[in-house]
């Protein structure tokens, strides 16, 4: 594993993020290699190179042209320190950072699906992805890179101004960071992370160390409520990406449901899905409801004994029950024009 700090570091010292071959080795040193996946030629020739010396003089040597197939550098310093020397057009190519690529690298090191976009109010700044730690809960990540304190400090204001949701924002080091950006951070409750800090790279892949997870447990404990109490409503931890037909649910008694989702699972009453009644805490005509699909296995059609003039009417209430304790977007239940009657997109039992 190559550990990167010149590659982040160059990010926000390389405007335009485009350089020669020569500047991008010099930059970079033992980073180039790893990273040279991530440049691209520009297509442009650049008019001035690095010094060759080894002890650098300074300043970039113009390039003059003679003929199409021959030009040479010249010092610019005053007197000139350095010789003029021939330069090859190979030797002239402008490589630039791959944004895309490197983003959607980034997003798979995080763990989460790529979504790269650059962002047209704000220089610089890409949408990478959403983390989403359960359905129903998605932050929007975004890779940030400026070159000095205040356009940083620009760039957060307009994110973090035209976003309702708490978000999550990787720039290149924390150089840059300044108490202004550190206070706008936390008092909208979202995270800014350096990627010089947990990002490297190994067989030419990004990898994150300590992972994403493992870095936004504070932010998720924040935003992401936890509920253990038996005698109160609390939710469902439905993965990411989960839909009604992942769904399993078996009545273990009256009063309570083993519940499955992917790998997830656990036992639940109906106070804790939201259908205990305000009143006197029993359970409501919904929880009644889901009891009457699990004894029709998934189908209640209107020459069910279960039905009832307001079958349409308690399905949507009990639809709303379910999408509080799941948050799995779309309606839970369909109806069958064949039965003539509503049928549960996920499975449930009797006990």
């Amino acid at each position: 594993m190559t550990t990167l700090k010149r590659w982040w570091r160059s990010l926000e010292s390389v405007i335009g993020l485009a350089e020669v071959t020569r500047a991008w080795e010099k930059l970079l040193g033992p980073e180039y290699e790893p990273m040279a996946g991530f440049l691209r030629p520009s297509g442009a020739l650049a008019q001035s190179v690095p010094c060759p010396a080894e002890h650098d003089c300074g300043c970039a040597h113009y390039v003059v042209e003679h003929s199409p197939d021959h030009a040479v550098a010249v010092c610019q310093c005053e007197p000139q320190r350095c010789d003029t020397f021939p330069v090859a057009k190979s030797d002239r190519v402008i490589f630039e950072v791959n944004q895309s690529l490197l983003g959607t690298a980034l997003a798979s090191a995080l763990g989460i699906e790529p979504e790269f976009e650059k962002l047209r109010d704000s220089y610089m700044t890409f949408r990478l992805g959403t983390y989403s730690p359960l359905a129903g809960y998605e932050f929007p990540v975004f890779l940030c890179i400026q070159f000095d304190p205040y356009e940083l400090q620009m760039a957060m204001a307009t994110l973090i101004a035209t976003l309702d949701s708490p978000i999550i924002v990787l720039v290149p080091t924390r150089d840059l960071v300044n108490p202004t950006v550190m206070d706008m951070v936390n008092r909208r409750g979202c995270c800014l992370l350096a990627l010089e800090n947990f990002i490297n790279i190994e067989g030419g892949m990004l990898i994150a160390h300590p992972p994403l997870e493992t870095l936004l447990s504070k932010f998720k404990d924040l935003h992401v409520p936890a509920f253990d109490d038996q005698s109160s409503m609390t939710f469902f931890s439905t993965p990411p990406g989960s839909s009604w037909e992942n769904v399993s649910v078996r009545f273990v008694d009256g009063h309570k449901v083993a519940v499955r989702v992917k790998s997830e699972r656990g036992i639940f009453n109906y106070t804790q899905m939201g259908m205990a009644s305000a009143k006197n805490g029993e359970p409501t005509v919904q929880w009644k409801l889901l009891q009457d699909f699990a004894e029709e296995r998934g189908v209640i059609t209107w020459r069910s004994p279960k039905a009832d003039p307001n079958l349409k009417r308690r399905k949507s209430s009990l639809a709303s029950n379910l999408y509080d304790f799941f948050r799995i977007k779309g309606d839970p239940f369909i109806y069958d024009e064949n039965a003539k009657g509503w049928r549960a997109r996920f499975t449930i039992e009797p006990e």
